[in-house]
């Protein structure tokens, strides 16, 4: 198994392409003389607001955008579009953005943006025994983020197997994910208890957390940077993905099941309502707290409410996009293995 240097060019790409970007800014700032550093940090209007710090418009948007779209956007809601009954769930889905999401998004970002206090004191402002739903929310991100960052870990293991030719998991995809990626073991279970250290994905996990801890620890200013990296950089590479996904053999098929197949009866059923709510809920993530630091951050003339509907729409829009690309490459499996004499029913 050799190395792939096309796998190699486009990681270092990927990797590298950010960090010259923003070189290039500050070398013609620095050029021009520029004071736009300095004037990042301004003062608030209003003198109880007068010690909190403040953050542009574009880079509470794009800090929003980077929080709200991720790996659950093109890897649970395809999946949960193909379990609820196609387009039925797309409707529910968008039927709980306008009436459950939107709304609890609005009011945490309209929370902090009054009270200019991160989660726990916000609540607390608001009136001391509403302190425990600040620390509630606290510990519900303490527990998501782990799980999450294992996802990514997870991630991380495929894109090191990309860099091989040909791909390590051509053959036997779920081999590959359940012995090399997961490390499960086959057949008796007793007396194995949690087993071993997994290697490659404990060093998988220790990069996606000390990326998370250098992109926090050098202040806003350095982490307004990085959003806007991992805000474009998803984007574009959605792109890459749909042009190439939609060419495959197969993927009109992938795609007339993703938009053409409307379950009336699962409108009706509770559970399908459920996954739905559940998906934008957890995209957007209202009731997190994160919404609420940073819109304490904003300034006290930010619009707010535009910002959320941006956020909202562009989030759904990334989802809805994906699934294109996702359900593309579902149409080309069918379709091969049909060609091979296999079956998809």
């Amino acid at each position: 198994m050799a190395a792939s240097a096309s796998g190699v060019i486009t990681l270092l790409v990927l990797l590298l392409a950010g960090p010259l970007v923003w070189l290039l800014v500050a070398l013609v700032k620095k050029i021009r003389g520029g004071t736009e550093e300095a004037r990042e940090v301004t003062p608030v209007a209003n003198e109880s607001a007068s010690e909190r710090e403040e953050v542009k418009g574009i880079d509470y948007l794009m800090g929003l955008l980077g929080y709200a779209i991720g790996i659950g956007n093109l890897w649970r809601f395809p999946y949960l579009v193909g379990k609820w009954g196609g387009g039925a769930f797309v409707l529910a889905y968008l039927v709980c953005l306008v009436f459950v999401a939107v709304p609890a998004y609005v009011i945490e970002m309209v929370m902090g943006q009054y009270t200019r206090k991160s989660t726990i004191d916000c609540f607390r402002m608001i009136h001391p025994r509403w302190t425990g739903l600040g620390i509630g929310q606290v510990i519900m991100l303490s527990w998501v983020i782990p799980y999450y960052n294992v996802l990514l870990a997870y991630a991380c293991i495929y894109i090191v197997g990309s860099l091989s030719d040909p791909l390590p998991w051509i053959g036997d995809s779920a081999r590959y994910f359940n012995v090399n990626v997961l490390n499960s073991y086959e057949g008796n279970y007793d007396g194995v208890a949690f087993g071993g250290i997994h290697w490659q994905l404990a060093v998988a996990l220790l990069v996606v957390w000390l990326i998370i801890a250098l992109s926090v620890a050098f202040g806003k200013q350095i982490l307004a940077k990085v959003t806007w990296v991992t805000v474009l950089g998803p984007v574009f590479l959605l792109i890459v993905l749909l042009v190439r996904s939609v060419m495959l053999d197969g993927a009109a098929d992938g795609i007339k099941f993703y938009i053409g197949k409307f379950d009336g009866e699962m409108l009706g059923k509770l559970d399908m309502w459920a996954a739905a709510c559940g998906q934008i809920l957890f995209s957007l993530s209202p009731g997190m707290g994160t919404a609420i630091t940073l819109s304490s951050y904003t300034k006290p003339k930010e619009d707010v409410v535009k910002t959320c509907f941006i956020v909202s729409i562009c989030n759904s829009a990334f989802s809805l996009v994906g699934g294109f690309a996702i359900f593309s490459i579902v149409g080309n499996i069918a379709y091969n293995i049909n060609a091979a004499g296999g079956s998809t029913t």
